[in-house]
Parts: structure tokens; sequence; C-alpha cells
């Protein structure tokens, strides 16, 4: 399939329906709570030595930018305040991920997103 492909052409190359195509597409972008997913990668990084947030970071598909970007995005560490164009935004901690994110950190974690019913 080529970028640019029409939703018809996607489907009928896949083998779908091009409404499943649409749906598919729009979950895409959709946003799931990152606390399951967090305890999950914690375990797997446990469970393994070998396994840190910079290796999930390298190992995602596109890659990260680094570890402590993925523990921003799972929740482990506070997104720093900032100002933009005189708004002043606390520092906090994310509680949401997009499905994107998600299965590209689940995968690089060498679990499985069908295991993540939200997912």
């Amino acid at each position: 399939m080529q970028a640019g492909s029409s939703i018809r052409a996607a489907a009928r190359e896949i083998g779908i329906t091009p409404q499943a195509v649409t749906l598919g597409l729009r979950n895409v972008h959709r946003k799931v709570p990152n606390a399951r997913l967090r305890a999950a990668i914690e375990e797997a990084i446990a469970a393994d030595p070998a396994l840190s947030y910079s290796e999930i970071a390298r190992r995602a598909d596109p890659p990260f930018a680094s570890g402590p970007n993925v523990s921003r995005l799972l929740g482990r560490l506070k997104l720093p305040a900032k100002t933009v164009n005189g708004r002043e935004y606390p520092a906090h901690f994310i509680t949401e991920i997009t499905v994107e994110n998600a299965v590209r950190l689940i995968r690089a974690a060498g679990l499985d997103p069908v295991d993540f019913d939200d997912i």
C-alpha cells in the first residue's frame, strides 16, 4: 500500500471494509489512560534486565527521543512548567496517551497490543 492510497484501495488491499479502515484511522489518535500501560511496562522492565525506558525508546518504531520522553508519556515524570503566549502551564503528569504511541511502546517493550482491552 502506498502513501496517499484511497480508503477504498486500502480496504481492498488488506481485505476489510472501507468503514473498518475509517474506524481504524480515527482510533489511532484516540487517547487512552496510561496507568495500565505504565504498570505493564514496569513489570516487563523488572522481568528483563536488558530492558529500560531508554531501550524502549530506541526499539520503538519510529524511535522515541529518549528514555525520559517515554517516562513522561507513561506518567512517570512530570512535563515541565512552561509559558506559551503569556499563558502559564504548570508542571504536570500525563494521564492519557494516544493509541498510536501506546501501541509503539507496547511493541517496543516486547508485549502484545492484543492483551490490552482499551487499545
